[in-house]
């Protein structure tokens, strides 16, 4: 019975483990062919995009602070992965692009410019 106990405390505890190791990934909804900015209160360090066919991102620094942003174009539908370092943690930003559902409201979006050919 004690090995039983202990057995189905291990599994509870191992899975509120990795339930607090994955808050470090947000979510956001975006659209196809936009452009959008996201605040961050660290300086991303190794930066690495899962799929780069439906997303291009940049980084943009403040020299006086670890405050930065990304800036993030989306070409096509589908779900890619920000993932960033900074001071030996590891932070993981989830992008969906959709043009079916709701963009997120807290997002701020960037005019882009349209290249006229004549």
């Amino acid at each position: 019975m004690k090995k039983l106990i202990i057995l189905f405390t291990t599994i509870i505890l191992t899975q509120v483990f990795c339930v607090a190791l994955s808050q470090n990934e947000k979510v956001y909804n975006m659209h196809t062919d936009k452009a959008y900015i996201i605040d961050l209160d660290v300086r991303p360090m190794d930066m690495q995009i899962t799929n780069s066919n439906v997303l291009k991102v940049t980084t943009v620094t403040d020299i006086f602070s670890n405050n930065s942003q990304l800036i993030i174009e989306t070409f096509e539908e589908g779900i890619s992965y920000i993932s960033y370092k900074f001071k030996n943690k590891s932070y993981k930003v989830k992008v969906l692009v959709d043009n079916n559902s709701k963009q997120d409201e807290n997002l701020m979006e960037l005019d882009k410019i349209k290249e006229n050919n004549k």
